[in-house]
């Protein structure tokens, strides 16, 4: 049976730099469930509004995210993980 697979795209800008846009994310995203197989049951798009979060409530918010979709998926499928955390320098 495949497994389940949610994408999870974070963006703050549409027009961000460095492919990093939703449709990019997406598209990349979508390639590597097809190349192992995964099922996309559902595709989240999350505007990033505030930059005032630190990395450790972004992580909070996302296992959050995945505890309130707990048995509905097995694989979540980011474009990088750094989409959801900025450098503290």
């Amino acid at each position: 049976m495949k497994k389940r697979a949610i994408i999870y795209l974070r963006f703050s800008d549409p027009k961000q730099v460095g492919n990093t846009s939703e449709e990019s994310q997406e598209k990349v995203s979508r390639n590597a469930c097809l190349a192992e197989s995964y099922d996309v049951v559902e595709v989240v798009k999350n505007p990033a509004v505030s930059a005032n979060k630190t990395n450790t409530q972004r992580i909070i918010e996302l296992l959050d995210f995945c505890k309130a979709r707990k048995g509905h998926f097995e694989i979540l499928m980011v474009y990088k993980l750094d989409r959801f955390a900025r450098s503290q320098e």
